[in-house]
């Protein structure tokens, strides 16, 4: 487990989580952060997403995902940030996917209120989810250009020359 910068130490409960979160996930816990009081984050393999879900919905009573963030991270890496609340605490859930092949496990069969935030991230930042059950656009008009993704570091305003 890292303390973010000037962070105050985690109460017992936010220890406890990172914790069971650790024991639970072994490998897959890329990384543990103390963030600041009731907010921690653990990052996991692309891979083990669900896992981390189910282990938290059994273990937390883990029900509702608040928003999901979509980050375009450099040397060709997405981010996918889960963020639920637990216990009085915040619990943010981050996966890496390649650029390349942006392929997450979605959420939404675990946690069915993920469904819009899983489409906002795919629209906007092209995270594909796998076993979505509905992902098509959500933000942007049907005949936007399939393949671009306005919220990719990559990606030009075709307005941003005139």
């Amino acid at each position: 487990m890292s303390v973010a910068p000037k962070a105050k130490s985690p109460t017992k409960r936010e220890s406890k989580m990172i914790s069971d979160f650790e024991k639970a996930m072994g490998s897959d816990c890329v990384e543990s952060l103390f963030l600041r009081e009731r907010s921690i984050m653990f990052t996991v393999k692309p891979s083990a997403m669900l896992k981390a879900v189910e282990f938290m919905k059994e273990k937390w009573g883990l029900y509702h995902c608040s928003t999901i963030t979509g980050m375009d991270l450099e040397g060709g890496k997405l981010a996918v940030i889960y963020h639920f609340e637990a216990q009085g605490v915040t619990v943010n859930v981050k996966e890496v996917v390649p650029t390349a092949k942006p392929v997450a496990d979605s959420i939404v069969a675990l946690i069915p209120g993920a469904e819009f935030y899983e489409r906002e991230v795919f629209d906007m930042i092209g995270v594909e989810f796998k076993g979505h059950p509905d992902l098509r656009r959500l933000v942007l008009p049907e005949d936007f250009p399939k393949g671009v993704h306005p919220l990719r570091k990559s990606w030009k305003s075709p307005r941003a020359d005139k």
